[in-house]
């Protein structure tokens, strides 16, 4: 019963040592899913919580969308940058294209120290294109384990949904007709 208990503690120790990363949008964290308008873009970033290495990968799920935009423009803030996270003379990451037919489109990404701490912050940054049609699409942060299993090593994600232009259009004339019509009374 002991070495249950020490198994389980050691496999949810190292469960937490992946949740650092998250995804932020313009330096806040990102909700579960957010709207954008056809061709729009947004600018996403890759948030650490802590101070430690890491090889991942952050993209898009291709196996289940239709257009599913495109995901570009990639900056990893290093130790010269002073970005956001203010930068460290250790500190040193890459990011690289990367795709698998069927699985992912987007980008190897790490962060790792040369000499000293990483700095916790934002690390990487991606500017992510809706495409020309409806419909959504589901990035992932993705931290290989042993099984390379996209949903089991999947550490943070985030929807981004495409509604179409027709939807959008009743809408706001929905709302509009509905302030017209209170103004009235």
């Amino acid at each position: 019963m002991k070495s249950l208990l020490v198994l389980f503690m050691v496999l949810a120790l190292a469960s937490t040592a992946d949740a650092a990363l998250s995804f932020y949008i313009d330096g806040s964290p990102a909700p579960d899913s957010i709207n954008v308008g056809l061709v729009a873009s947004v600018t996403i970033q890759i948030h650490s919580d802590d101070t430690a290495n890491w090889l991942g990968y952050a993209g898009m799920d291709i196996s289940t969308m239709s257009p599913y935009g495109s995901l570009g423009s990639p900056h990893t803030y290093k130790g010269s940058d002073n970005g956001p996270d203010g930068g460290n003379a250790g500190e040193s990451g890459n990011s690289q294209a990367y795709y698998e037919t069927g699985w992912m489109d987007g980008f190897e990404t790490q962060t790792a120290s040369i000499s000293g701490q990483v700095v916790a912050g934002i690390q990487h940054t991606f500017v992510y294109t809706a495409p020309m049609a409806d419909g959504y699409t589901r990035l992932a942060i993705f931290i290989p384990g042993s099984g390379w299993d996209w949903d089991s090593d999947e550490v943070d994600t985030l929807y981004i949904n495409v509604p179409e232009p027709m939807t959008m259009s009743l809408l706001a004339l929905g709302g509009a007709l509905v302030l017209i019509r209170k103004r009235r009374r």
